[in-house]
């Protein structure tokens, strides 16, 4: 009896351990913090590009808090089209929170028309 209890104490805490915080959690906050880091000249916006390619690929499973960091980036049409079409509502209510001129960067960004600008929210 002693040697399973013993086994199921340690594999609860690999298992606390190993899943205390994911790799998709860790890769979101360093991409969080790169964007956010981009704006001040730090080394962020030389990774731009994959620091978005990587919250897009977080948000396709259903990590849906980095939309809004998404929607600065007007020029991610293609994005918004599949985001739009998968979850309209999750989607719209979150632009629908944005400021008014930032709502309609989106939609123009929605509708194919944008300048490749990305917004400060």
């Amino acid at each position: 009896m002693r040697p399973a209890c013993f086994l199921v104490a340690v594999i609860l805490v690999i298992s606390t351990i190993t899943f205390a915080d994911s790799p998709s959690e860790l890769e979101r906050d360093a991409a969080l913090a790169g964007i956010d880091a981009c704006p001040h000249g730090g080394k962020g916006c030389r990774d731009l590009d994959k620091n978005i390619e990587t919250l897009t690929l977080l948000y396709r499973p259903g990590d849906k808090a980095v939309l809004l960091t998404l929607l600065r980036f007007t020029y991610l049409t293609d994005f918004f089209d599949l985001a739009l079409l998968a979850d309209p509502d999750g989607f719209l209510s979150t632009v629908a929170s944005l400021p008014e001129g930032h709502q309609q960067a989106v939609a123009n960004g929605v509708s194919g028309w944008t300048f490749g600008l990305a917004l400060p929210i």
